[in-house]
């Protein structure tokens, strides 16, 4: 039986990959990424992400990810996962994601 924390992971997992088989792995990063940020910037006062969002440039609030693998062709590389209920526990991040950099700060750096 899974524990709380691998049944979220997986869901999670799961829904990437549901996502991308009915609408396609570029429609599910763009509602992951630009559309997720588009609706954070409709909160108003609430938003976290005050700065200008989508690009890359000074003064731009930017999360970038560098992974190992292409997510156009195989969602794997982020995680995707066909199975929920009976997939199997695994830890938290994935290799395949070898830079996480937010907000000029690096998180993860494998490229070394």
């Amino acid at each position: 039986m899974l524990s709380t924390l691998d049944q979220g992971r997986a869901h999670r997992d799961f829904e990437k990959y549901q996502f991308a088989d009915w609408f396609g792995n570029h429609a599910m990063l763009v509602s992951a990424t630009s559309t997720a940020g588009e609706l954070a910037q409709l909160t108003g006062q609430r938003n976290p992400y005050p700065e200008q969002l989508g690009v890359i440039k000074a003064g731009a609030y930017a999360d970038i990810l560098i992974v190992d693998g292409n997510p156009l062709e195989d969602l794997s590389v982020l995680g995707a996962q066909s199975k929920w209920f009976d997939a199997e526990p695994r830890e938290e991040g994935f290799d395949t994601i070898r830079v996480i950099m937010k907000d000029g700060t690096f998180y993860k750096n494998t490229l070394d």
